[in-house]
């Protein structure tokens, strides 16, 4: 297998990782909010990015939720949790550059448009990685689902979620 197609194998389960993460989030946020206290979960759309919702968990305080202690434990990484979900937006909508010269060396560019100031100019900026790196942030994602998975399960009161250990 070469280069490229081990990075589309690890970019897929990215995408893969991420989508189950957001669903245990979503699933997550209906049975910790208190409906009856607040209406946080109803903003929650089809267009609502992981990263927005796990602001809005960062923001929940103790008397909107239905069980305090999940909603601690989640603040203990929820910081961490909204790096990951804007470090996935970067990997996965950015532009990714894939020339022979770079693979032969295994690394593949990243470009990023970054605006100067509030007028309309934008300036290029190109990133190196290679596999292992993209490797090492799925692994991230997957330890960040792992710590949701039982959160769930507490709020919901219910097994919905069966991890491996």
């Amino acid at each position: 297998m070469n280069n490229t197609e081990e990075f589309q194998i690890v970019i897929g389960e990215i995408c893969l990782v991420f989508s189950t993460t957001d669903w245990y989030t979503t699933t997550l946020m209906f049975f910790l909010f208190d409906k009856s206290k607040t209406n946080k979960y109803t903003k929650v759309s089809e267009q609502t990015t992981l990263g927005q919702k796990f602001k809005m968990l960062k923001e929940a305080k103790p008397e909107e939720v239905t069980n305090q202690e999940i909603l601690a434990t989640l603040h203990g990484f929820v910081d961490d949790a909204i790096r990951l979900a804007d470090k996935r937006n970067r990997y996965i909508h950015d532009l990714w550059m894939f020339n022979e010269q770079l693979l032969q060396e295994g690394r593949f560019r990243r470009m990023k448009m970054r605006k100067l100031g509030e007028n309309t100019h934008f300036v290029l900026h190109w990133t190196d990685h290679n596999v292992q790196e993209v490797r090492d942030f799925r692994d991230q994602l997957i330890a960040l689902q792992q710590k949701l998975g039982p959160l769930v399960n507490a709020a919901s009161g219910k097994t919905l979620i069966k991890q491996e250990s």
